[in-house]
């Protein structure tokens, strides 16, 4: 029925197929997705269920041009730490922690539409390096 989980050999572009791992009812596979993993899953010819969950550490949820709206829509902090305490450890300033503690309230409770486009018009505004949402942005 397809759906394996296919792993290559250990070069990032090797096309050697290490392993083809079957989807097997009430199996439970762990496995760090990385460079050092290349991988992918083979086309299915039935209905699958998957749950795919990714961890990443406060200094990577915390790079990029977009890594406030992404950790604000699409990241959660681990358990017992809130999303302003994990932006603090990923070594951002206090100014974006306390951004990242004001959206995440206004998110509260609202559909993913709505914080969408919450995120989309409040984000921008916001400066990537010290949290000022004055008139420059995120030009800062």
């Amino acid at each position: 029925d397809g759906g394996q989980l296919r792993i290559f050999g250990e070069a990032p572009t090797s096309s050697r197929v290490k392993d083809d791992i079957l989807p097997v009812a009430n199996r439970l596979l762990l496995f760090w997705a990385s460079e050092e993993l290349p991988h992918e899953v083979r086309a299915t010819h039935r209905d699958r269920f998957t749950v795919t969950v990714w961890f990443k550490r406060a200094a990577e949820a915390v790079q990029g041009p977009n890594f406030l709206m992404d950790l604000l829509y699409r990241h959660n902090a681990v358990r017992p730490l809130t999303v302003p305490e994990a932006v603090r450890r990923g070594g951002c300033s206090e100014g974006i922690a306390q951004q990242a503690a004001r959206l995440a309230a206004l998110l509260l409770g609202r559909g993913e539409e709505e914080r969408l486009a919450l995120l989309r018009a409040l984000v921008p505004g916001i400066c990537r390096q010290c949290g000022d949402s004055s008139a420059e942005g995120a030009s800062g």
